[in-house]
């Protein structure tokens, strides 16, 4: 009996000691990740602090057509027409290309007031006064008319 407990001892012994080194192994592996993302994570860091603030990257993209396009705008009147281009024709078959500049037409700015009513000036309590006293000068002149 005495050597059956042994037995048992050295075998679940062994199988601690396995399980033990399997998990240093695995321990070992998980310090290697974490270093590897604490190097990821200064780089980084240093990366963005070398950077000045409030600035984008300048990764400029030229436009590969080397074209460019007209904008229009619309306000409440319609469409404004882009500019035209003339061709005027010279000696000898040779054109000449001329942009036309729009007219700048300036108005005068009339501010829109939302609540006009509030800026009307208020007569109404002159007027009621106006009233009462033509009412008291009548009712005086009946008073005195009737005695």
């Amino acid at each position: 009996m005495l050597t059956k407990f042994s037995v048992d001892t050295e075998k679940r012994f062994q199988e601690t000691e396995r399980t033990i080194k399997s998990n240093e192994s695995r321990i070992m592996e998980i310090t290697k990740s974490v270093k590897e993302v604490t190097n990821a994570v200064e780089q980084l860091a240093k990366l963005t602090s070398e950077r000045p603030q409030w600035r984008l990257p300048s990764n400029i993209k030229i436009n590969p057509k080397e074209q460019i396009q007209a904008i229009t705008a619309q306000d409440s009147k319609g469409l404004d027409e882009p500019n035209t281009i003339i061709e005027n024709n010279v000696d000898e078959g040779k054109t000449e290309v001329t942009q036309e500049k729009p007219k700048l037409v300036i108005k005068e700015y009339q501010p829109h007031i939302p609540y006009i009513e509030a800026i009307k000036r208020d007569d109404s309590d002159e007027q009621f006064d106006a009233r009462l006293e033509e009412i008291f000068k009548i009712a005086l002149d009946q008073q005195t008319q009737n005695r």
